[in-house]
């Protein structure tokens, strides 16, 4: 009974060193990074949890934030969460991207009910960027991301609801000498959130060309051009 006794212990103890341990590790990954966003109550699946962003201050336009420390680092992002109450660490994932946006299609308040969406991309000055979108989801306590699409300044994207989203993916035409800035032709792409996940549909490649991003056209207008044109894309999609 005693070895009984002593080898649960052992093990509680074991385990406490463990979870301990690993808090301690996460917390020391942030050193030298600066805390960019801490949202309290974020609601992730009616679930309520402490959210926190950094970022790495050798990505910033201001030299005298650098920090020597995270010179050879190459993550741009770290993003944390944790137990609104207790504080205790729950998630941690490192991006190499350096800015990001958290959103709800749903709600402009992280804490009010709705999908998360976290989106980081790699901004190299100018209007050129590239990323990716996750869907961050929670169930008991188990955070996870999930890759929904990904993201460019060519890109630009509708959202009808929480499960349902339109991209519009930019095609530059190098071959016919379109600049940046011109019209471009588009792959239409929908996201349906079906049996616990988004399932990605093609729905075709635009014959006409169509306004881009670089001229302030919304992505309403431009898919409200595209189903003017060209109906058969969009059979099925309401854009109202």
């Amino acid at each position: 009974m005693k070895l009984e006794l002593l080898v649960f212990y052992s093990c509680v103890l074991l385990g406490c060193f463990n979870i301990c341990n690993g808090q301690v590790n996460a917390l020391k990954d942030t050193d030298g990074f600066i805390l960019d966003t801490l949202i309290n109550n974020a609601n992730i699946n009616d679930h309520v949890y402490s959210i926190e962003i950094f970022r790495n201050p050798n990505n910033d336009d201001d030299d005298s934030n650098d920090n020597s420390s995270l010179q050879n680092d190459s993550t741009g992002l770290i993003f944390i969460v944790k137990n609104n109450k207790t504080g205790k660490l729950i998630y941690s994932e490192r991006f190499k991207e350096n800015d990001y946006h958290i959103f709800k299609i749903s709600s402009d308040s992280i804490s009010e009910k709705g999908r998360l969406f976290l989106e980081v991309e790699f901004n190299g000055g100018g209007s050129g960027f590239a990323g990716k979108c996750y869907e961050v989801t929670a169930a008991q306590n188990n955070i996870a991301m999930h890759l929904l699409y990904s993201v460019d300044e060519l890109s630009l994207f509708y959202f009808i609801s929480d499960d349902e989203i339109i991209k519009l993916e930019g095609i530059w035409n190098f071959k016919e000498d379109e600049s940046h800035f011109a019209n471009h032709r588009y792959l239409v792409t929908k996201y349906m959130y079906v049996n616990n996940a988004f399932v990605e549909s093609k729905l075709g490649r635009t014959k006409y060309k169509y306004a881009s991003l670089d001229e302030l056209e919304s992505p309403k207008k431009v898919l409200l051009s595209i189903r003017k044109r060209e109906p058969q894309i969009l059979k099925g999609v309401n854009i109202e």
